[in-house]
């Protein structure tokens, strides 16, 4: 296989230099549209088994949308593919910050429940 073959696909819609989110972008429908494909994209990786490449495509969206309208929806997939990948500790820490950050998200239970501290 090549070396390629874990590197974010170019089809990814921008580099992140070119999708930086400011406050007014985070309501734009085109920026809208780039943080839905990256967060699909993740999602997409993480239900083939990809967790590595579904962190990547977390990684360029939290470097291009930090405040942006899918937070809650990357850090709850963060946590979901840290705990794929058996790192439970790493996915407990993203869990307290998911908390932290959506206190009131009706995805805590869920991700307490699939990779909760008693798993």
């Amino acid at each position: 296989m090549s070396a390629d073959r874990h590197a974010v696909p170019a089809a990814t819609p921008q580099s992140a230099a070119s999708v930086q989110s400011s406050p007014s972008s985070a309501r734009d429908p085109d920026s809208l549209a780039r943080e839905t494909a990256l967060i699909r994209a993740a999602r997409s990786a993480l239900k083939r088994g990809e967790s590595a490449l579904c962190l990547r495509y977390l990684a360029q969206h939290a470097l291009s949308f930090p405040d942006g309208v899918l937070r809650e929806e990357r850090l709850a997939t963060e946590v979901l593919a840290l705990c794929a990948q058996g790192k439970r500790v790493a996915a407990q820490a993203a869990l307290q910050r998911f908390v932290l950050a959506a206190p009131e998200s009706p995805y805590t239970t869920q991700l307490a429940r699939t990779c909760g501290a008693g798993r």
